[in-house]
C-alpha cells in the first residue's frame, strides 16, 4: 500500500490533475489495481500490460507442496526493490471489489514461458475469468513475452489511445 499513497502524493506534487488512465507493466499492476480501488474517482481506465494478479498467489498455492510453497515465497520475495510480492497480491485481492467501473484492459503475452508447476491451461483459464470479472474488462491477447512494453510498444499505445478515447 505504500506504493499507492506514494504514487498519489507524487501526482499531487507533480501538480497532475485527475482522472488518470494508468498504464502499468509487470508488479506496477497490482499498485495500478490498488491506486484505482482506493482512489476511484481519480482513475478513468487502466491498461494492464501482462501485469501480476492475486490469482497467481492461489495458483502457486494449489499446484506446490507447503515446502516448495515457501521456498517460491522466498525466491520471490528476494528482490532488488524489496517487494513483498505475496503481500502485494493479498492486498490487491481485497481491493478488487472496490475497482471503480471504468473500462480496465489486460494485455497478455502468449508466447511467455509460465511456471511449470501450474497445470497446462490453468493460467488462461484463471487468466479469463479474473478478467471477465472486471469491470468493463477487455483481454488483448498478443504475440510477444512477459516483455510487451518493449516487444510491442505501438499495440500498447493504441490500446491507450483507445481507452483515452473511450
Amino acid at each position: 500500500m505504500d506504493s499507492v499513497t506514494e504514487l498519489h502524493d507524487f501526482a499531487a506534487a507533480a501538480g497532475l490533475s485527475p482522472p488518470f488512465v494508468l498504464a502499468a507493466h509487470s508488479f506496477a499492476g497490482l499498485i495500478a489495481m490498488m491506486y484505482a480501488a482506493t482512489y476511484p474517482d481519480e482513475v478513468s481506465a487502466l491498461l494492464l500490460a501482462d501485469t501480476s494478479l492475486p490469482l497467481e498467489a492461489d495458483l502457486d498455492a494449489q499446484s506446490l507442496p507447503p515446502d516448495q510453497l515457501e521456498a517460491l515465497r522466498a525466491e520471490v520475495d528476494d528482490n532488488p526493490e524489496l517487494v513483498d510480492a505475496y503481500e502485494g497480491y493479498a492486498q490487491a485481492d481485497a481491493l478488487l471489489p472496490a475497482l471503480p467501473d471504468v473500462p480496465i484492459t489486460y494485455m497478455w503475452g502468449t508466447l511467455q514461458t509460465l511456471p511449470p508447476e501450474w497445470a497446462p491451461g490453468t493460467y488462461e483459464a484463471a487468466l479469463r475469468a479474473f478478467v471477465d470479472g472486471l469491470p468493463h474488462g477487455k483481454l488483448v491477447e498478443s504475440n510477444a513475452d512477459h516483455d510487451i512494453p518493449r516487444d510491442i510498444p505501438d499495440e500498447v499505445v493504441t490500446e491507450i489511445e483507445l481507452l483515452l478515447e473511450g
